[in-house]
């Protein structure tokens, strides 16, 4: 038995049902957008990033200077490290978020196939954005030229294991939550899809790539899903390039041969996508896993939680269970 949990919102000027127009002293259109990640502040990441980023370049020259070998895998390896630390310090120490509730393994059963599905859809999308980036912007596809090809642990470690954690929870988790605090969720979803594919060689691929497992991180309640696909993704690359050799290059293509090949991927995948999208795109007003969490939290263990606070007003949350 599973719950259907639908929080209700009222405040002292009267109630705010599900897709109604705002009472006197409420602001917006939406159920109440609060809890731990509205006190998060999220442009901290870049500094911590950055910091980071500084601190590998020392590490690596210094080893350079002593005649040491510091390889592209461990500094792939190191740069995810002051992330990982941001988001313990930042976002569960300080801000209180409980990653538990976004990492909770789910129960999909039949729909295990669909997240398989959207696996090989979205593959088949980015062999097509890759071959359009190619053609537009050459240089991005030579920024992978060796990579993967060192210490096979490292690699994998830098490649399959931390990528797909901590970019998922950041991105699909953190970033997201926090958007739709500040924005609806739907901007949310897009908002955080763009910023993970520009921070991708695949700009196009990747951001879409962003909105496929944020929809469904949206749609099960759990970052699993996201992070295998995503580990599944990066584990096919790696063993690509090393068969390879890590000699990507390949003979300049015809421009018009490129085109036909990326335009056949398209028509098999974005009837597909299209289809997705649209069924689990987030209606206006949807709450996302933790705040859905926060919502049962703040009604079973009202100790543990203060007011729900929206744009200055005072909420109290009631909760609508039913059996399914």
């Amino acid at each position: 038995m599973s719950m259907d949990v639908t929080p209700s919102w009222q405040n002292q000027t009267g109630a705010l049902p599900p897709g109604g127009a705002p009472q006197q002293g409420a602001v917006g259109s939406t159920p109440p957008r609060t809890g731990a990640f509205s006190t998060l502040r999220t442009r901290w990441l870049i500094l911590w990033a950055l910091v980071g980023a500084l601190l590998v370049m020392g590490l690596a020259e210094a080893a350079s200077e002593l005649g040491l070998t510091f390889s592209d895998e461990l500094a792939g390896v190191l740069l995810y490290l002051p992330i990982i630390a941001w988001v313990a310090v930042m976002v569960v120490g300080r801000a209180g978020v409980n990653l538990g509730a976004m990492l909770r393994w789910p129960k999909l059963g039949t729909y295990w196939f669909v997240v398989a599905g959207m696996l090989v859809v979205q593959f088949v999308f980015s062999l097509a954005a890759i071959l359009v980036t190619g053609l537009v912007a050459p240089w991005m596809g030579d920024s992978l030229a060796g990579v993967g090809q060192g210490n096979v642990i490292l690699a994998t470690i830098g490649l399959v294991v931390l990528p797909p954690l901590v970019e998922e929870v950041v991105f699909r988790g953190v970033l997201l939550e926090r958007f739709s605090v500040k924005w609806r969720v739907g901007v949310a979803v897009i908002l955080s899809a763009v910023l993970f594919g520009i921070l991708h060689a695949d700009p196009v691929g990747a951001g879409m790539f962003g909105i496929i497992t944020g929809l469904l991180y949206l749609r099960t309640g759990s970052l699993w899903p996201g992070i295998i696909i995503h580990a599944v993704n990066n584990l096919v690359a790696l063993a690509a390039t090393r068969m390879a050799g890590g000699d990507l290059e390949q003979p300049t293509p015809e421009v018009g041969e490129t085109l036909i090949t990326a335009g056949v991927l398209l028509a098999i995948s974005v009837p597909f996508l299209v289809w997705f999208i649209a069924r689990t795109w987030p209606r206006r007003g949807t709450l996302t896993p933790y705040q859905r969490y926060e919502a049962i939290e703040a009604a079973t263990s009202p100790a543990r939680f203060s007011d729900i606070v929206w744009s200055g007003a005072t909420f109290t949350v009631g909760l609508t269970v039913t059996p399914t």
